[in-house]
């Protein structure tokens, strides 16, 4: 059921924003992609799946179909991320998420090379990864001893609860122009009925409960 309601808005994203793009699509497994591929396909459009078992010719085939703009959408797991240049691409679907700000930077990076008559690049985040590692194309200062300075740090990003586009914190969304309202600010959480016992550590190194409870310990609720 999850897999089928990350595959349905998979599929409405691409229907919704990517229409007459090219669109290179990162699944989160195998089976992910190859499901997305059969269900784009069904619905008309010119689909093939990649990953680390495609042939190389049949690869450098389906990726020159890209580029010609025979094929809409080329969906693949793992092995698309580098190295691949194909400029005529408009649209970058991330239907997964990673915990590498650089992997992250890689597969959007694939649609950012410039192409006669295009003008922009779409980038559908599903995973979280640009409130995790930054707008895509925030200014970042690198560091050569192997650590991000402090004031580097990604900045937060909003998410325009009216159009759904991701930016860089402003007083209004730049696509739409909804204000930002900022979060009321939460007091202290109160917990009732909470039941506290005594614990020791547990052969599997996890708190265990002490019972009987030693004479002058009592539970309280």
């Amino acid at each position: 059921y999850q897999v089928a309601c990350i595959m349905g808005d998979t599929i409405q994203q691409i229907r919704d924003r990517c229409e007459g793009r090219r669109v290179l699509l990162f699944a989160s497994s195998v089976e992910h992609s190859q499901a997305l591929t059969e269900t784009l396909t069904e619905l008309g459009y010119r689909t093939a799946h990649i990953d680390g078992k495609t042939p190389a010719a049949e690869r450098a085939q389906t990726l020159a179909d890209l580029g010609a703009g025979h094929l809409d959408v080329v969906s693949n797991y793992g092995c698309l991320c580098e190295g691949l240049d194909v400029p005529a691409i408009g649209a970058i679907v991330v239907a997964r998420s990673t915990q590498s700000e650089a992997l992250w930077r890689q597969m959007v990076g694939r649609g950012l090379r410039p192409y006669d008559g295009k003008t922009d690049c779409i980038v559908i985040d599903q995973g979280g990864n640009a409130h995790r590692h930054g707008h895509p194309l925030a200014g970042r200062l690198w560091s050569l001893d192997g650590r991000a300075k402090r004031e580097t740090d990604a900045a937060t990003c909003r998410t325009c609860p009216a159009c759904l586009a991701i930016y860089e914190p402003a007083p209004a969304c730049p696509r739409c122009g909804v204000a930002h309202v900022p979060d009321e600010r939460k007091g202290p959480r109160e917990l009732k009925r909470t039941e506290l016992r005594l614990v020791v550590p547990g052969p599997d190194g996890k708190p265990k409960p002490i019972r009987p409870a030693p004479e002058g310990w009592r539970d309280r609720q």
